[in-house]
């Protein structure tokens, strides 16, 4: 493209990101994880790195030494308020790349203009609501748009979960595919940080078939091996260092646990485990401001049990201490117990780690 006389090339990957930016022979590239991260200036050789709020919009940019060489800040919808650049920058709010002649940010599909807090354009999908050019639903701060044709939060995405249990990755638009391997991506919290290419990939496998075809039945489904990368595996399973635990309900816990010498629900005795040290977080928090009783609802939303299900009794923290004995690995979706909040790639839906401990015993063990 050709802006203020001069010929700018892009490089774009498989998420359409700019990737390499090339100017009168100086090269930028960019280095992205789940968000921008850092970029190389040739001829130059010069690093500098990118620090994010949680709108995943750009707040400052530092030298090498740690030096802040750009500062912004920015209103709700993206309208900059302050802006102090040492370097050319163009990737700003959202982290997503501002047109400096329009002043309007690049977003896959469209363009938005933050002056006016619309799309220029109107969305090609014409499913969610009447008002084709709104961003975010308004409400630029719970939700966000990489796409330009569907925003993403926390609820669509356990929509778009509970849809790919029930219906298998093949009930799925494309659009839909790429909007849940985003968020998952962008709110995953292993340290390997995934592509979007990577994300999607995940979904297919792990959704390849629906929950009523899988859970239970035999079906052979890939292996996370197949489609994780080993890194990710092992962090994954760095995460159960100092134990895991489980949480069941008093009727249960009585009925499988408390006096049967294996845990009886399953032939391979197996259960759901998270990280002992993420349980006992959320159990306090979870109890925080209510009289020393748990808010189950929190408990429910960070392990991913359909509402309601930890109710109406008593609860009971199964701990398991040695979780090389028991084979804690990334769960296969085929497990008793799956239900249609199960995520695939070894977190709940509230973003914990998530995993099947084999062969567990009574509450001797424990």
């Amino acid at each position: 493209m050709e802006e203020n006389g001069k010929l700018v090339q892009f490089i774009f990957n498989e998420n359409k990101e700019v990737i390499t930016e090339e100017t009168d022979g100086n090269i930028t590239r960019l280095i992205r994880t789940s968000d921008l991260w850092a970029r190389e200036s040739e001829p130059e050789k010069t690093w500098c790195h990118y620090a994010s709020d949680e709108q995943g919009s750009t707040v400052f940019i530092t030298g090498k030494n740690g030096e802040v060489k750009n500062r912004y800040t920015y209103d709700a919808f993206g309208n900059t308020i302050e802006a102090k650049e040492k370097i050319p920058n163009r990737y700003q709010y959202t982290g997503q790349q501002l047109d400096p002649i329009t002043q309007q940010y690049y977003l896959r599909a469209r363009y938005y203009n933050p002056a006016i807090a619309r799309f220029t354009q109107e969305d090609e999908y014409h499913g969610d609501g009447l008002n084709l050019y709104a961003y975010c639903a308004n409400n630029p701060v719970g939700y966000y748009d990489p796409s330009g044709y569907s925003l993403i939060s926390s609820e669509a995405f356990s929509k778009l979960v509970v849809k790919a249990n029930h219906e298998g990755i093949g009930g799925l638009s494309d659009n839909e595919v790429s909007d849940m391997a985003e968020y998952w991506r962008k709110n995953n919290p292993n340290p390997y940080k995934l592509s979007q290419e990577q994300a999607e990939n995940v979904m297919r496998q792990g959704y390849k078939y629906p929950m009523e075809e899988r859970v239970g039945t035999g079906l052979k489904v890939p292996e996370p091996e197949s489609y994780l990368p080993k890194e990710y595996i092992e962090n994954h399973a760095n995460a159960f260092e100092g134990g895991a635990s489980h949480l069941e309900k008093g009727y249960s816990y009585h009925q499988f646990y408390e006096n049967a010498p294996y845990f009886q629900r399953s032939a391979d005795h197996h259960i759901f485990v998270t990280p002992k040290k993420d349980m006992d977080l959320s159990l306090l928090e979870a109890g925080k401001g209510h009289g020393g009783r748990i808010d189950t609802s929190i408990m429910e939303k960070r392990l991913g049990y359909n509402c309601g299900a930890l109710t109406g009794d008593d609860l009971f923290v199964i701990n398991i201490g040695d979780v090389n004995k028991h084979q804690v690995r990334i769960p296969l979706g085929t497990e008793m117990g799956c239900n249609e909040h199960w995520i695939c790639g070894g977190y709940t839906e509230g973003m914990m780690p998530e995993g099947i401990a084999y062969n567990v015993k009574n509450r001797s063990e424990f």
